[in-house]
């Protein structure tokens, strides 16, 4: 059987069983006790949607201020300015109204991101594979694919953090910043499942670990 490679998902295609045990992580983790199996970094992308969140309402609001009535009823004539004089015109001539429009999409789009994605984004090790969480979406390894593990710890002026590369048969791989504990329940877990599945151990030149 052909081993499989690094896997891209929405979580709804886990096999049942295994998305349970997943869903079942995420939920610890919202209690704050999952342990080292789960590691968050929601922190790091909620800056950013904040920021794109307060761009958002900063050009909604704006824009409202530059929109009266006419603003209003250029929206019902905007087909028409468009069928005339082309689409550079009819922005041109609504472009408060356009901004109005897009900046209230980027709000409700931050929102939608947030909504999915909060404590559902980070790593997770799991009994059947390593996995990089994005709120209903993954990219996964399974532990009896994994061929190299390579781990790298890199420490500069104002932080120390771990690099986990997994890398499946195929030469393909999975790259997870973390910390060493995390890291070591990981590799912890990739031996104990290959070895409950009678595959041979990871060892050598295959097993780069500090």
């Amino acid at each position: 059987m052909k081993p499989r490679s690094v896997e891209r998902l929405p979580l709804r295609l886990l096999p049942p069983h295994e998305r349970k045990e997943l869903e079942s992580l995420l939920a610890a983790h919202r209690k704050r006790a999952a342990g080292d199996a789960f590691l968050s970094d929601e922190g790091d992308s909620s800056a950013w949607w904040l920021l794109l969140g307060l761009a958002g309402l900063g050009g909604a609001g704006t824009c409202a201020t530059f929109l009266g009535e006419s603003g209003l009823e250029g929206l019902l004539w905007f087909p028409r300015l468009l069928a005339d004089y082309g689409l550079v015109s009819a922005i041109r001539s609504q472009q408060w109204l356009l901004g109005f429009v897009a900046s209230t999409a980027l709000v409700v789009w931050m929102g939608v991101t947030w909504t999915l994605n909060h404590k559902r984004r980070g790593y997770a090790v799991t009994s059947f594979a390593t996995l990089r969480v994005k709120g209903y979406q993954a990219a996964l390894l399974r532990h009896a694919d994994v061929a190299r593990i390579e781990w790298t710890q890199i420490v500069t002026r104002t932080q120390r953090f771990s690099v986990l590369k997994l890398t499946s048969g195929d030469a393909r791989s999975l790259t997870l910043y973390v910390h060493a504990g995390w890291v070591r329940v990981a590799i912890a877990q990739i031996d104990q499942s290959r070895a409950a599945a009678g595959l041979p151990p990871i060892q050598g030149s295959a097993r780069i670990v500090p």
